[in-house]
């Protein structure tokens, strides 16, 4: 990827939108990589804080933390994973008093949009994700049937959870910088995790660098996929099979 100029305006704006995605960032004890939506903007409204909530599973929560994730107004936890990650490590969110849904996405894969998009083949790798059966319908589905506030998570709170997120954002009408933004953003709150993982395994270190480096970049490429391809956000995900009513109802929700 081809770094901006320092005069570039385009370099300005990516920075002014990675400090809004810090400063929407939660801090629930020592949980990662968890950051409320509200405030990205949605053609001449903005998100609503406390609407949608994306998170991870990494680091711990006490009882204040739980008690924090309660004030925020979390009302419904969708848990992504598969059965044999919530069997290994059940959510520290399901014993809040709250509604838990499991929703697995199972057709979303690590590094995939990564490997897609170094490949050229985004287009087949989107169509593979959003194949019938793989949980990208039924996670949309969920958190339009959802009571906000709602929370999103799978294991780091960046692979899984931000295919979804993504999406959503492009269907409702989020801005591309905005999103990308949102998506690089979960980096930064992994740092840590990332070098303890570049230590344990050294061999795999220089992987780890490279998606930090083209996150952004896999992104743009991605959305630019998501227009060329299948005619935007919301048609992708239409093909999905989540249904016009439920991205109006999500929108909504988020909105109003």
């Amino acid at each position: 990827m081809k770094e901006r100029p320092a005069g570039d305006p385009a370099a300005g704006r990516a920075a002014l939108e990675r400090i809004v995605a810090a400063d929407r960032r939660l801090a629930w004890d020592a949980c990662l990589n968890v950051r409320d939506l509200g405030g990205l903007s949605c053609g001449d409204v903005v998100l609503r804080r406390g609407r949608l909530v994306r998170a991870s599973i990494i680091g711990s929560l006490t009882p204040a933390g739980q008690a924090a994730v309660r004030r925020h107004g979390v009302r419904t936890v969708i848990d992504l994973r598969g059965d044999d990650e919530v069997a290994e490590t059940p959510s520290p969110y399901r014993d809040l008093g709250v509604i838990y849904r499991r929703v697995p996405f199972t057709s979303a894969r690590l590094m995939a949009l990564h490997d897609a998009a170094h490949a050229g083949t985004l287009p087949d790798e989107l169509r593979r994700i959003a194949v019938p059966g793989g949980g990208l319908a039924d996670a949309v589905g969920a958190i339009a049937e959802a009571e906000p506030g709602i929370l999103l998570h799978c294991v780091a709170g960046r692979d899984r959870t931000g295919i979804v997120v993504a999406t959503v954002l492009a269907a409702i009408g989020v801005p591309d910088a905005q999103i990308v933004a949102d998506y690089v953003a979960s980096d930064d709150e992994l740092a840590a995790e990332y070098e303890r993982f570049k230590t344990a395994n050294p061999d795999r270190a220089s992987g780890v660098d490279d998606g930090v480096v083209k996150r952004a970049w896999v992104m743009e490429q991605t959305l630019a996929a998501l227009r060329g391809s299948f005619g935007g956000g919301g048609a992708y995900l239409r093909l999905a099979g989540v249904r016009p009513e439920q991205l109006a109802a999500i929108r909504a929700k988020l909105t109003a």
